[in-house]
């Protein structure tokens, strides 16, 4: 048996886990990423992506990564912005063009969780969690393609891959769902 002995008591890591953070409750969206139906490496990088651990420029600054002519503006807009990753997901006019053609709307007004709970009840749709993780992940491929590959970022490819990625996760997911993916993607 593992575990750490306590005056004559084995506790397991299981127990001193619960003992210590109980207490704690983490946003809903935590809980929305783990039960959303897409493969585990779209739910890791959203995960970082909501701790603030993707490398966007800014994680990069912040490790004091050199970056050629110290620019560590967004790569996906003109505007000379710092790219952090809420502006490169929710801000970016790329990723704005990306989020008003999926119907998706963001209140900046709000802290991150509570604005992520206002669109997933605006939006009305039981497949949120799913469109939003893949969509992000899509944009993020666009960056990552002008970094390492110099390939131009395109709305019409970012379209044409969510719309890949959602066809390839709708396997993962129970045929009721995938239906109503289905028909969600046909309209628009």
């Amino acid at each position: 048996m593992s575990g750490i002995t306590f005056g004559g008591t084995v506790f397991s890591s299981k127990k001193i886990y619960s003992r210590n953070f109980s207490s704690i409750t983490p946003p809903k969206a935590f809980d929305w990423i783990w039960s959303s139906m897409v493969c585990k490496k779209i739910k890791v990088f959203i995960w970082l992506l909501f701790r603030d651990r993707i490398n966007s420029r800014n994680i990069l600054r912040r490790k004091n990564f050199d970056l050629d002519n110290d620019d560590f503006s967004c790569v996906l807009c003109d505007q000379g912005i710092e790219e952090t990753t809420y502006h490169l997901i929710f801000e970016c006019p790329f990723s704005t063009r990306c989020w008003d053609y999926l119907h998706l709307y963001w209140d900046h007004s709000l802290n991150f969780f509570a604005m992520m709970h206002a669109a997933k009840h605006q939006s009305d749709i039981q497949f949120f969690m799913e469109i939003f993780v893949v969509a992000s992940w899509e944009i993020w491929k666009q960056r990552n393609g002008k970094i390492f590959r110099q390939s131009s970022p395109s709305f019409d490819n970012w379209k044409r891959n969510f719309k890949d990625t959602i066809l390839l996760q709708m396997y993962r997911m129970k045929e009721d769902l995938r239906s109503e993916i289905a028909l969600w993607l046909d309209s628009l």
